[in-house]
């Protein structure tokens, strides 16, 4: 009988692995083919014998790599492999290759350096620990608002460091204050009056035939006494006592002239101290805020790319989806009990979530013909109401706006509380509408009868068109304000009789998003302390049968996703008149986080339905992205359409906000290098190269969408011919079988 009838398969397996891995035949692996041999009772002392003979001569980090490698895969107890291991190590070095193997070991060390500050960063990562006891409590789909959330706060702290740098910082340490001590002789210069060093220095730098005549003649005299009439007014309202804190909640008094509002930035070209450098305020102003829109964008692209493909492994493979789940989802490295039964909770959860998918699908084939009727007429009677409650909510917005740009001068010199709640009329509205109009459309989805995952993507689809269009209506009554007429020309345009436009209309559009944003953040938590916690006392403690009605509370993702789009968007349509607004929204993410785990470990119970298309924030970064598209329109509108205010603002002496940036290109003019530059910018925006570069990109989307198609159909292919694979397969077993059993009858 030959040796290799006597080995195991096992053993033949191990044994055709090594002959593959290795070309040479040296003396390690043939030791180690000796060894493979030996599988008799005693063989740990014959496989002792065998390395201790056999590794006399010395190995090569690649030779001895490979006997690792096979020792691994040996068919023997742990402790055998470990004799091995131990017999190898002490092995002597190659003389030959010290270089080599100086590198191994350097790539070695470098390999645990990085394990470990992965290792380190993972334990420093915000918020970790709390992850984990959400995640086990309650599932990857509550969890997966969280990670959200955290990731909401990182990119708004991101986005507050390039105002941070560039206009902020610049602002405090560039002199951009009306002072006294400030004011200079421009007579010599200009022929007009005094005014600030600053502002003089940037009319030198832009001669009065600069200004635009759209303008409306914004001489240099008229933009100095608009300014200190604006500062004045806005300093004759400003009060003491109770005014303080209102005012803080409006914006307006004495925060509307620090630096939380664009008007407190003044159109200045200064000098960097101890250089030849000058900063260009206003354009640095534009073009940080183009930068953080570019910013967000490429790093929700890049998020969105990433839960792509994370969702698409994990679709992948029903077939086998349990069987990876129940045996390789478990880590072996936990070795703390409690983390150990956050996980197991956390396993039993992710399958509670695909079973209910299995029965929905189920479900869903037994359904007959009438019961699909029936369901379509009720799905759309569903949308005709959701429409007509979504354009009763817009109509409600636009008149609270109205009322409230009608009464609020009316009220500022009357009563100061009756004028802080006119001034909340519009923010009152839309955040009632956003907390009242979501529960309708969490009560109406129910009626559809869609899928959870069905349910969680059409609530965000429709509570995102809700919000977006009040806001869009509120901007649009802003934009009403702000073009009417008529206006007095020597009052630095403002509205008179039933135009109210503001001063410094600059400054009134980010109060309304600051006071928006303001109030979406008390009633938010005042929610939770003043209805989640008194409904969690009355269906705890209270036997009645008001508590059986209202019932235990659920942790609503939809909403609350939608609660946290809502405040990006804002945070973005607000950046450019807010410049720190980021700052502030950052602050309310970090408030909001613990106060949204304190009523959820507190207040929630675990979701009957657990919500399996939540598991990755996909989803959730897409709507984003459709928000950040949505806020670039109103902010890209105003760079190049709306005329800047005369009392304030960076952009004071323009036009149109974007105009800094053609003026500077024109200045490069006087350069030698400067014609060229021109030539290609002007190229660069023509439509001469803005049309062929549509038409490639449009062809490239195209091919790679083929592309994608024809690897998804030889998929497909591929997996059809897996499966008619395993079907020959499987007949000709049972051809085997019937076989065998009819040769006992025919020999007989």
């Amino acid at each position: 009988m030959s040796r290799a009838s006597i080995e195991d398969p096992d053993t033949l397996n191990v044994r055709r692995q090594l002959s593959s891995a290795s070309h040479r035949r040296r003396t390690g692996s043939s030791c180690l083919n000796r060894a493979l041999s030996m599988r008799s009772p005693g063989g740990l002392d014959a496989y002792d014998s065998v390395f201790e003979s056999g590794l006399e001569e010395p190995l090569s980090e690649e030779e001895q790599a490979e006997m690792r490698a096979a020792i691994r895969s040996l068919p023997v107890p742990l402790a055998m492999r470990r004799l091995f291991r131990n017999q190898l190590q002490r092995s002597p070095p190659h003389e030959g290759e010290k270089f080599d193997a100086w590198n191994l070991k350097s790539f070695k060390a470098m390999k645990k350096a990085s394990e470990l500050g992965r290792d380190i960063t993972a334990w420093l990562t915000m918020w970790s620990s709390a992850l984990k006891t959400i995640e086990g409590h309650f599932g990857t789909g509550v969890v997966s608002y969280f990670l959200f959330l955290r990731w909401l706060l990182l990119l708004n702290l991101l986005m507050f460091m390039l105002p941070a740098l560039f206009v902020i910082t610049p602002h405090w340490i560039l002199p951009t204050v009306f002072e006294p001590n400030e004011m200079v002789a421009s007579t010599a210069v200009t022929g007009m009056p005094l005014l600030p060093e600053t502002m003089a220095w940037s009319v030198r730098r832009t001669p009065p035939n600069n200004f635009s005549e759209g303008a409306g003649n914004r001489t240099l005299l008229k933009m100095e006494k608009c300014y200190d009439d604006y500062h004045r007014k806005v300093t004759y309202q400003t009060k003491g006592g109770i005014s303080l804190l209102q005012d803080f909640l409006q914006g307006t008094g004495w925060l509307e002239l620090t630096a939380l509002f664009a008007g407190r930035y003044i159109n200045s070209v200064d000098h960097i101290a101890g250089t030849k450098l000058r900063y260009n305020f206003p354009l640095a102003y534009v073009l940080t805020n183009v930068a953080c829109f570019v910013l967000c964008l490429l790093l929700m692209v890049r998020y969105t790319t990433a839960g792509v493909r994370e969702s698409l492994l994990v679709s992948e493979g029903k077939l086998h989806r349990y069987c990876n789940m129940v045996f390789a989802s478990w880590d072996f490295c936990i070795t703390d009990e409690r983390t150990a039964r956050l996980k197991h909770v956390s396993i039993v959860q992710e399958l509670k979530s695909d079973l209910a998918e299995e029965r929905r699908r189920a479900e869903i084939a037994s359904w007959t013909r009438s019961k699909k009727v029936g369901l379509f007429v009720v799905r759309l009677l569903v949308n005709l109401f959701v429409v007509a409650v979504v354009a009763g909510s817009l109509f409600a917005v636009y008149h609270a706006t109205k009322f409230s740009f009608q009464r609020q001068s009316q009220a500022q010199t009357t009563h100061k509380t009756l004028a802080l709640v006119i001034q909340f009329v519009p923010s009152m509205v839309i955040t009632g509408l956003n907390i009242i109009v979501p529960a309708l459309f969490s009560k109406l989805i129910r009626l559809e009868n869609y899928s959870v995952a069905h349910q969680v993507k059409l609530t965000l689809l429709r509570t995102v068109f809700l919000r977006f269009t009040s806001i869009f209506v509120l901007l649009l009554s802003l934009y009403k304000q702000i073009n009417c007429s008529p206006v007095d020309e020597k009052n630095c345009l403002e509205g008179t009789d039933d135009c109210k436009k503001p001063m410094c209309w600059e400054t009134a559009v980010g109060q309304q998003i600051y006071k928006l944003t303001m109030l979406d953040f008390i009633v938010g938590v005042t929610l939770v302390f003043v209805v989640e916690c008194p409904r969690k006392l009355i269906v705890t403690r209270c036997q009645c049968k008001l508590a059986k009605v209202i019932g235990p509370q659920e942790f609503n993702i939809p909403n609350r996703v939608l609660d946290l789009v809502y405040s990006q968007t804002l945070c973005w349509l607000g950046t450019f008149y807010c410049p720190l607004l980021p700052a502030i929204t950052l602050i309310k993410y970090f408030i909001i986080f613990y106060v949204q785990k304190f009523t959820l470990m507190n207040n929630s119970a675990p979701s009957q339905t657990p919500y399996r298309a939540s598991r990755s924030n996909t989803f959730f970064v897409i709507v984003l992205l459709l928000a950040l598209f949505l806020a670039v329109i109103p902010f890209s509108y105003a760079l190049v359409e709306i005329q800047p205010s005369l009392s304030c603002g960076p952009f004071q002496k323009f036009s149109f906000t974007w105009e800094v940036v053609p003026n500077l290109i024109k200045s490069w003019e006087k350069h030698p290098w400067g014609w060229y530059v021109v030539k290609a910018v002007d190229f660069l925006t023509s439509v001469a190269f803005g049309v062929p570069v549509v038409v490639v990109l449009a062809i490239s989307i195209y091919y790679y969408y083929s592309v994608v198609a024809a690897h998804t159909h030889m998929e497909k292919v591929l997996k059809d011919k897996l499966v008619l694979e395993g079907k020959d397969k499987q007949f000709l077993l049972a051809r085997i079988t019937e076989v065998a059993r009819q040769r006992p009858s025919s020999t007989a």
